[in-house]
């Protein structure tokens, strides 16, 4: 089937579970995958990381970051999420957020860059739902400043 996901060491059988249960969902109908897809394109100028989280640049040093839909629908119904804490530090590739899904697994979401979070959307621990309704926009999970862009920028992709 190719690469999906990888999985830093040490994890834990929790943790192996949950990424392979997010590997096997079956997938949905092709009309409605084709309709979601077309709603779902990355929008010009979002840099992302390849199948977890997009940027969105504010200016020099502020970005917004939110999660990849092709990542949400691999993990089906969404029970819970976890944000990260207003003045965290977080580096490029380290876990952002925490997804829970309906079967209990908790999926690791990954930061596109580093950075201090300044801002969280508070909205989505109310309603979930814009999470994978509106996932460039009112489903965005927090906003940072970046303290190496330029550096990072360079290890993501960018819708064109």
């Amino acid at each position: 089937m190719g690469a999906f996901d990888y999985i830093p060491k040490p994890f834990t059988p929790d943790e192996l579970r949950a990424l392979v249960s997010r590997a096997i969902k079956p997938a949905e109908a092709e009309a409605s995958q084709v309709a979601q897809e077309s709603e779902a394109k990355i929008p010009f100028g979002y840099y992302y990381l390849l199948g977890h989280t997009w940027l969105k640049l504010e200016n020099d040093e502020r970005g917004i970051v939110g999660v990849m839909p092709d990542f949400l629908k691999s993990i089906g119904i969404i029970a819970n999420l976890e944000l990260p804490k207003i003045g965290d530090f977080i580096s490029q590739g380290e876990v952002c957020a925490k997804i829970t899904d309906s079967d209990r697994f908790v999926h690791h979401v990954w930061s596109p860059v580093a950075g201090r979070v300044i801002e969280i959307n508070i909205d989505l621990l109310q309603d979930l739902s814009p999470l994978s309704r509106f996932p460039f926009t009112r489903g965005y999970l927090f906003k940072m400043e970046a303290s190496r862009l330029q550096e990072d920028l360079e290890g993501l992709l960018v819708a064109k």
